[in-house]
């Protein structure tokens, strides 16, 4: 959808009466169109670049407390200025979310955009994370249970630590990232109940700290990385 059809969209919205604003933590606005009970878009104007602050202080997720109750098919457009999506579908318990629209490719922070999500359904091979910085709690405590990793560009993220903390997720191929800028893996996949984990890519730099990386996890890992093996067993006597 091109900015025009946008435009035309939020017009053809606002002159129904189902155009909700949506304030974000950096003083943008954000928009929600409710078709119906089951189908929403929400638009990410340019100027927008930062949803929410802080997950864990009150008031500090104004975005996600609008649409983490929503249900149905949750379609999300723009995002051009886009810096930080930090929880943005924290908690979210729509049936389906469409992010294939959504420009992530300026973003630094994803961090808990996913945290304590319920969405059944969702295509993560067209998100852009190739300037991402800051994983840490991304999938924490998510009920997704199959997410294709395949696209996933992490060269510049240097921290994941509690990433996949009792992350509720089927299976993790995680064969395709790219971690030798990664500083931080404290307990990245603590509780983690997957089934099995392939983490065979992973490598460590000198400043990598992997403590409790894989503590009280329950999963059957594929390592390659003899530090991480050793940390694995440690973990795991």
């Amino acid at each position: 959808m091109n900015n025009k059809e946008i435009e035309k969209l939020f017009y053809k919205a606002k002159l129904l009466g189902i155009l909700i604003p949506i304030k974000t933590f950096c003083g943008g606005t954000c928009y929600l169109i409710s078709k119906n009970k089951t189908d929403h878009i929400i638009i990410i104007p340019p100027d927008v670049e930062r949803l929410n602050y802080n997950y864990n202080m009150k008031n500090g997720i104004v975005f996600t407390q609008h649409i983490k109750s929503l249900k149905g098919n949750v379609k999300v457009i723009g995002g051009d200025g886009l810096k930080d999506v930090h929880a943005m579908f924290a908690e979210c318990t729509a049936d389906r979310v469409d992010i294939s629209e959504l420009n992530t490719s300026n973003v630094k922070c994803m961090e808990y955009m996913f945290y304590g999500s319920r969405i059944k359904s969702i295509n993560l091979e067209a998100i852009d994370t190739s300037n991402v910085v800051h994983m840490d709690f991304m999938f924490a405590q998510s009920e997704l249970r199959k997410i294709n990793f395949s696209n996933f560009d992490t060269h510049n993220v240097v921290s994941m630590y509690y990433m996949f903390y009792c992350s509720g997720s089927d299976e993790l191929d995680l064969s395709s990232f790219d971690t030798h800028n990664v500083i931080e893996f404290k307990e990245m996949f603590s509780s983690c109940i997957s089934n099995r984990i392939d983490i065979s890519s992973f490598e460590l730099g000198k400043e990598a700290k992997i403590r409790g990386m894989f503590k009280y996890a329950q999963a059957k890992f594929i390592i390659k990385n003899a530090e991480l093996m050793q940390e694995y067993m440690y973990n795991n006597k």
